[in-house]
């Protein structure tokens, strides 16, 4: 069992010019500001058996100026980790979140993100190791936006973007008399976001998906061959279908000393 925390104070000074380059370079003006953040750190360890891990550890931030609308404010971060590791299996499981409000300006920004992912491999046999994994990542952001139409100044709408990420990873890995390696995998990404009703709520739902094999033969104790292949299917559904996908292949020497 293990306890550990912190606390954190730092101070920045930041200085900004803004220049107008038409004519001739002028500046315009100057801004200058201090921010100061505070954040402390609290987490905890667990190890009830060999092969069992366990960590949470959490920070709460609070910054006085940021500078950008989108730099961190009043947040906080959750992670929690879990791992089983055997001869054979080795099971690796997180979280994490990430919540920020800042107001640093007339428009109020605000994002939440939150990953989750599991991973594992085993090894049946010593030639041969199997892995697979799944992540999913839920981000929202809030802020406002400025713009003219009709030749008048608008500042009171609001960007609101979502999206929900999922990753999915499988692949095997053969050797073969000690000699020369197999590996086969695939790996697909997809955005499930759906688009809201109003006008500035923004997601882009696609898809990407990508088979793999390499192969890889040792020629030299500190030489080998690599031939490889792989296929890249990228499919956007936003208002229009839009396609991307390719072939390609490789060959390398890789020479290590």
């Amino acid at each position: 069992l293990g306890l550990f925390s912190g606390y954190h104070f730092s101070e920045r000074r930041i200085g900004s010019s803004q220049f107008e380059d038409i004519e001739a370079p002028a500046r315009l003006d100057r801004a200058e500001q201090t921010n100061r953040l505070h954040s402390g750190l609290l987490g905890v360890r667990l190890q009830p058996v060999k092969q069992l891990r366990f960590s949470v550890d959490g920070e709460l931030g609070r910054a006085d100026r940021p500078f950008y609308t989108i730099s961190e404010k009043d947040y906080h971060t959750v992670a929690a980790r879990a791992q089983w590791k055997t001869k054979r299996w080795n099971l690796l499981s997180k979280f994490q979140t990430n919540y920020n409000l800042n107001s640093t300006s007339l428009f109020v920004h605000s994002a939440r993100t939150r990953v989750a992912s599991i991973d594992g491999t085993w090894s049946p046999r010593g030639s041969v190791t199997l892995e697979a994994g799944y992540g999913h990542t839920h981000i929202e952001t809030v802020t406002g936006l400025a713009y003219f139409s009709l030749g008048e100044l608008v500042e009171n709408d609001r960007s609101f973007y979502r999206s929900r990420l999922r990753q999915t990873r499988l692949g095997a890995q053969i050797n073969v008399a000690k000699r020369a390696d197999i590996y086969l995998g695939y790996h697909r990404i997809q955005d499930a976001a759906r688009l809201g009703i109003a006008l500035m709520d923004q997601a882009f739902p696609l898809t990407y998906e990508t088979p793999l094999a390499r192969f890889s033969i040792q020629l030299h104790k500190k030489m080998r061959w690599n031939l490889g292949w792989q296929y890249y299917n990228y499919k956007e559904k936003l208002l229009t279908l839009q396609d991307y996908n390719a072939h390609t292949g490789y060959t390398s020497l890789s020479w290590s000393f």
